[in-house]
């Protein structure tokens, strides 16, 4: 049995990874993985790690259970402002914005979902020698549902 949740953060997890300069987009992911440990990192930039937080119940009627749950794609990139004009905020700002495009094409997670919504978005910007690590934590609240007595099943 695979849970809801995690069919719904497995969507998000290709949803960020698609995200490219080819489909509409200003950035290509280079790297989007699953939380696994403290320090987990993409391997190369442009990247994300996608994780899941907190749930909380909503209401369970009808032998179903409604959740609430925090997801956040924790994006980085890289700004060298001796090949990019533009500010770090700005770079990071535009991160953001591209996973919340690509996060809202699909509110529903591929029919796993009830809705998707913007939870919000936090900066942490951080010196690195050469250059400047972005880092923008962008959570999303996904409202689903599943059956109390066997959480694989949606509807």
């Amino acid at each position: 049995m695979t849970a809801i949740i995690e069919s719904i953060v497995a969507d998000i997890e290709t949803t960020v990874a698609a995200i490219a300069t080819g489909s509409g987009y200003d950035i290509t992911m280079q790297d989007v993985t699953r939380y696994e440990s403290e320090g987990t990192f993409p391997s190369g930039l442009p990247g994300a790690v996608v994780t899941w937080g907190p749930m909380r119940p909503l209401q369970e009627a009808a032998g179903y259970q409604e959740w609430a749950a925090e997801v956040i794609v924790d994006a980085y990139t890289v700004h060298n402002p001796d090949e990019d004009a533009r500010s770090s905020d700005a770079l990071g700002i535009e991160l953001a914005a591209n996973i919340q495009k690509a996060m809202m094409q699909d509110r529903q997670r591929d029919g796993n979902a009830i809705n998707t919504t913007l939870g919000r978005v936090d900066p942490f910007p951080v010196d690195e020698e050469g250059g400047r690590i972005i880092n923008v934590a962008v959570a999303f609240e996904i409202i689903f549902r599943h059956r109390v007595a066997d959480p694989g099943v949606a509807n």
